[in-house]
This record gives structure tokens, sequence and C-alpha cells, in this order.
């Protein structure tokens, strides 16, 4: 398996920024440009002939009406798109890892997230299953490498854990 360029911090921290951008855009009512990956999950099911044209990411302008009407809940925090296909008014929640890249409406770049979605909760559960308790230190540190950490990092970031932490201690009194 190819090793991915960006850490899952990195690439989250990206994402963060990206939603926070499209955030400010619309609180300020500044006109943008968004390309998201094309998931279908907006309130009613795109037209096909867009999903026929766009079936992994969509290119949409916010200017005008789309930019007034789309908003930021103000209780949940959460970026609601509202835009027109084919006439018809749809609208949906924009997640981080939907945004693949904010321009402005000459095509100029503000951030871009140029690596493919996934899901974090996901990932997360698929590494969980591939761990197997209890976990030894070579483990912990085999598992810290994957991210792109060094192994004298993985292995002085672990004695420092163990070394500040009683319960960590242990678990891997065994090391």
């Amino acid at each position: 398996m190819e090793k991915e360029y960006l850490t899952l911090e990195v690439r989250e921290l990206l994402r963060e920024m990206s939603y926070a951008l499209v955030e400010a855009l619309l609180k300020e009512e500044e006109e943008f440009r968004i390309v998201i990956w094309n998931n279908n999950n907006w309130d009613y099911d795109l037209p096909k002939n867009i999903m026929d044209k766009f079936p992994n990411q969509l290119v949409l302008d916010f200017k005008d009406g789309s930019i007034q009407e789309s908003y930021v809940d103000d209780k949940t925090g959460e970026i609601v798109l509202v835009t027109v296909f084919e006439g018809e008014k749809n609208q949906k929640i924009l997640k981080e890892n939907e945004i693949v890249a904010v321009l402005d409406l000459s095509g100029q770049p503000m951030i871009l997230n140029n690596f493919p979605p996934d899901n974090f909760e996901d990932s997360y559960e698929k590494e969980e299953k591939l761990l197997e308790f209890p976990l030894s230190k070579k483990d912990v540190i085999s598992f810290a490498q994957n991210d792109g950490i060094s192994f004298e990092c993985a292995e002085r970031s672990f004695d420092s854990f163990i070394k500040n932490n009683p319960k960590l201690k242990e678990i891997f009194s065994d090391e």
C-alpha cells in the first residue's frame, strides 16, 4: 500500500480551515466557488444529467441568490448550502471532508484539499479492528510509524507517556 503524502492530522487541519473559510465567506456574503465531492447527499436527489456529467465532484458558484440563501446554523454551526439545479432549489449540510477546493469566481484557489475523501470514523474503526489487544510497545511504535512518525520520535513519546502515566505503566509493565 502506498504511503499517504499528508498525515491524517494535516488533512484534518486543511479540512477544518476549508470549512472555516466557507463559513467566513458566507457570513461576509463574499462570492466564491467551491469544489465538493459528489456524494449526492442533498435534500433531493440531483438530476440524472448532473450525476452523469459530474459523478465525482461538483463545482458550485455561490453568488447572488445562492450566497444569500446559504447560511451557517447558529445553533449547530453547520453550513447549509442552498443552490439551484435545473431550476429546482436544493440544499445540503456541508461536511468538512467533502470540500476539495475553495476558489474565487475567477478560479484562483484560496485553499485546496487535493486528496481523496475519507470518513474519519470509518478509518478509525478499520484501524481499531486491525489492532489486537493487549498491545506491546513495539505495536504502538509501529502504529505511530505508519502515520509517518520516525521510530526515534515514537519511542521517545511512548517512553514519556509511560513515565508520566501510572495506568499506562501498568498496561505495558512487561515491556
